[in-house]
């Protein structure tokens, strides 16, 4: 695919119900997370073969957060790359127990505590995908990411991804802004993470022995969302209306995991993309107000990637206030939580403006039959894509 001058072009790999997306700006490759196992055998390994054939690397590979659906790809592919280096990695960005706890001091763990931290090792089943992730299952992406020798993290001064940072240039054509998580995100998941450790018995100081990345790892995939009960899951026995579905009252999701999710806008001369992960719609709104506070809202993207595959609880009416653009990106094949849900897909369209929006689904849900009727289209200006199936979704800005 020949670019245009200063086109982005975003792909969107089939990963069911998880997040992959590979970002090419004039020849700048960044992977936001790799999915499921199959969804790097199947798109983003041949993808990566291809580039490293034309002579080209990865700029940054960017981990979201701890998920089943964002990491377990990453660890496949960071123990292929690490065995036979399928593609040239110039730096990982992740947040994991050795940066958030990089003060801890070194003291000798009890035989106990060793044992109750190597057994957390085993305890998950990362292969949510049915698909085996290799004979290395007992290593954490931490430790994956030491044993390649990857730049980690280096970008950031004190090596913690966060709100905080400054603005992080990457070449002259693009720059990176973080927007999630901040701190309060970050201790979030660190006091979640000490609490279960607790539940498990554990009472040693804890340090910066190696064991911790895995029991870190482990034990926040561990952790269960709870969604609220939605009577649209039904959609084909009850068709709801756009004006019943904006009257839903917003509740936000409450999963720290998700709440330490990086979010970022990626800006270049000419084009500007928001990447929302996972993350919370409070944060998010809050740190558009603060950052573009001398601008007229809402803020116009020339992408906009939704908040955790369109939940309800990670999108809200303020944030769609506050943020607009003419393409919304949804991933998700529907078959997890029902998502998208419809209210968000309502707080996207229903909003007056003079252009056409575009609402880019990488897989046929429930979500894009819903919004596939040609009097709301017309009535709201808006319209849909879907890619042919078991297709990437290409949008070229």
């Amino acid at each position: 695919m020949v670019q245009k001058e200063h086109e982005v072009v975003v792909e969107a790999f089939p990963s069911k119900n998880g997040d992959s997306f590979l970002i090419n700006i004039k020849d700048n490759y960044f992977l936001i997370d790799a999915g499921y196992v199959t969804t790097y055998h199947n798109y983003i390994k041949p993808r990566l073969i291809k580039l490293d054939g034309e002579g080209k690397r990865l700029s940054r590979v960017i981990i979201t957060h701890i998920d089943t659906d964002h990491i377990s790809g990453s660890i496949k592919f960071l123990e292929e790359n690490n065995e036979n280096e399928i593609i040239g990695v110039d730096q990982i960005w992740h947040n994991s127990y050795r940066n958030l706890y990089s003060h801890e001091k070194t003291i000798e763990l009890t035989k106990r505590s060793i044992q109750l931290l190597d057994s957390l090792k085993q305890s998950i089943d990362v292969n949510s995908d049915n698909k085996m992730i290799s004979a290395k299952q007992g290593s954490s992406l931490a430790a994956l990411i030491l044993e390649g020798e990857y730049k980690w993290n280096t970008d950031f001064k004190d090596g913690v991804i966060s709100r905080g940072a400054k603005d992080k240039q990457i070449s002259d054509a693009v720059n990176f802004e973080i927007i999630s998580p901040n701190k309060g995100k970050l201790n979030a998941l660190k006091k979640f993470w000490e609490k279960e450790l607790y539940k498990l018995g554990f009472r040693d100081k804890i340090t910066n022995d190696p064991l911790f990345d895995d029991a870190f790892e482990f034990l926040l995939l561990k952790e269960k969302e709870k969604y609220l009960p939605r009577d649209e899951k039904k959609i084909s026995k009850k068709i709801l209306s756009i004006d019943d579905l904006l009257e839903k009252k917003f509740y936000e999701d409450k999963s720290v995991t998700n709440g330490s999710s990086i979010a970022f806008v990626i800006e270049t001369e000419q084009k500007r993309v928001l990447f929302l992960s996972d993350a919370h719609p409070t944060l998010i709104s809050k740190e558009i107000e603060k950052r573009y506070q001398d601008k007229e809202f809402p803020i116009y993207f020339d992408l906009i990637k939704v908040s955790h595959h369109g939940s309800f609880s990670n999108n809200s009416p303020k944030l769609f206030q506050l943020i607009d653009s003419r393409n919304f990106l949804i991933s998700t094949d529907g078959t997890k939580h029902g998502h998208p849900d419809l209210s968000t897909l309502a707080w996207i369209i229903s909003r007056s403006s003079d252009f056409e929006r575009c609402i880019h689904f990488n897989y046929e849900n429930e979500g894009s039959k819903f919004l596939d009727n040609s009097k709301w289209k017309s009535q709201y200006n808006y319209t849909i894509t879907v890619p042919e199936q078991g297709s990437s979704l290409i949008i070229s800005l």
